[in-house]
């Protein structure tokens, strides 16, 4: 199965990370069956802040501030 995440999913999460440390919460579908993603890894780029999805897609990170992008 080939996995891609949305893009508009992609977006939000870029737009929250730019402002203070918060939570963010989401879920992983895949584009085309729109099944939900157990097991995949959502992390802040550059730093080793990291989670995985849940057996539902679901996740939730703390990203710090000066994040720029998941």
């Amino acid at each position: 199965m080939k996995v891609k995440l949305p893009i508009l999913l992609i977006l939000l999460l870029s737009a929250v990370v730019g402002f203070a440390q918060k939570t963010i919460k989401g879920q992983v579908k895949d584009q085309t069956s729109k099944e939900n993603l157990p097991g995949v890894t959502v992390s802040v780029r550059g730093t080793n802040v990291g989670t995985s999805t849940d057996m539902d897609g679901n996740f939730s990170i703390t990203v710090p501030d000066n994040a720029k992008e998941l």
